[in-house]
């Protein structure tokens, strides 16, 4: 979603297609709610909210399909096109900006996915590893 914030930014200076990834990732899970009826609770607004914000992040089993990989192709695509200063990433992934900052990552829109991936995976990582 963060790539997404940025990637509205960029669109004015840059002509490419915007990928549009947070709504069809949501449409795509209002479309088949069997991997989140089961945990999200409310009405209409505060299902919205709970499919795009949830700690429970149920979208992780949507992103396969293929209406979502689409607009995951079509917004690394556009980011590969733009360049992603060091202002956006401090506003919407500032633990990848601290690691660009340091020489420890680049600003590839892969490298920002990838590390995205692996900040949230951490505590998990660590969880299984603790003595």
């Amino acid at each position: 979603m963060a790539l997404e914030h940025m990637e509205r930014e960029l669109a004015g200076s840059h002509d490419f297609r915007h990928s549009n990834f947070v709504d069809i990732l949501d449409g795509v899970m209002k479309a088949d709610d069997s991997n989140w009826k089961n945990h999200y609770h409310g009405d209409g607004e505060n299902l919205r909210l709970q499919r795009r914000y949830s700690l429970l992040d149920r979208a992780r089993y949507y992103l396969p399909n293929r209406f979502a990989q689409g607009a995951v192709n079509t917004l690394l695509s556009n980011l590969e096109r733009a360049e992603i200063g060091l202002p956006l990433l401090s506003q919407y992934l500032p633990r990848s900006f601290e690691k660009v900052r340091r020489g420890e990552l680049d600003t590839s829109p892969k490298a920002l996915l990838k590390d995205c991936v692996r900040n949230a995976l951490a505590p998990y990582s660590e969880a299984c590893f603790r003595r």
